[in-house]
């Protein structure tokens, strides 16, 4: 029986060989893959924030940040020239403008001005009179009238006398 198992084995690789050299060999060239050179792709320029709410927040703050030609409003337009070309990343932020008009203040020593303040009117300080003295023996006097030191555990003012606990 080993006998056979063998045969059997030898049997079948020879005609597992036997086709294989039937088939004939294609033998393909393979061409070089060409190697991507590589490009730098350029940076995408970031669009500025159109920051309306902060815009009108920083004209209420500089009012003159408002009148065109004036010397806030064009240095105003200056720096954001200069920010837009050097620092776009800078005007993403939604705060943009309030930045921008705080530089611009703090070159020209403007302060802002209160957000929707109206002017308080001064205010006048009145003294009260001052309290004049009630004499102890008056029976006006809130000691003569028992509002003092009444306890359970010790003497006490009343209707004009020292009394203490029974």
């Amino acid at each position: 029986m080993k006998y056979l198992i063998i045969v059997l084995i030898i049997l079948c690789v020879f005609i597992i060989y036997s086709q294989r050299s039937q088939t004939p060999l294609v033998v393909v060239e393979a061409t070089p893959t060409p190697t991507p050179i590589p490009v730098a792709t350029p940076k995408p320029i970031p669009t500025p924030n159109p920051a309306v709410g902060a815009m009108k927040a920083a004209v209420e703050m500089y009012p003159a940040l408002k009148q065109r030609g004036s010397e806030f409003n064009l240095m105003f337009v200056d720096l954001y020239q200069y920010t837009q070309e050097n620092n776009p990343q800078a005007l993403v932020s939604p705060n943009w403008p309030l930045d921008l008009s705080g530089q611009i203040a703090n070159k020209l020593g403007v302060n802002p001005a209160t957000i929707g303040a109206t002017p308080t009117p001064p205010v006048v300080v009145v003294a009260a009179p001052s309290p004049t003295p009630v004499p102890l023996d008056d029976p006006s006097n809130p000691l003569n009238q028992g509002a003092y030191n009444k306890t359970s555990h010790g003497p006490y003012w009343y209707n004009g006398g020292w009394h203490s606990v029974p």
